[in-house]
């Protein structure tokens, strides 16, 4: 999950790529997203 988290903060990343790099569901990284927005 860092890693999908620093790829995105990074912004050089697209979702896709992010995705096939982590092997994560596109619903499930939303879902993180969207908990780790709320905890800030």
């Amino acid at each position: 999950m860092d890693m999908a988290f620093r790829m995105y903060d990074s912004k050089e990343y697209s979702i896709k790529e992010i995705l096939d790099a982590t092997g994560m569901g596109r619903a499930t990284f939303y879902r993180y997203l969207s908990n780790r927005k709320e905890e800030k």
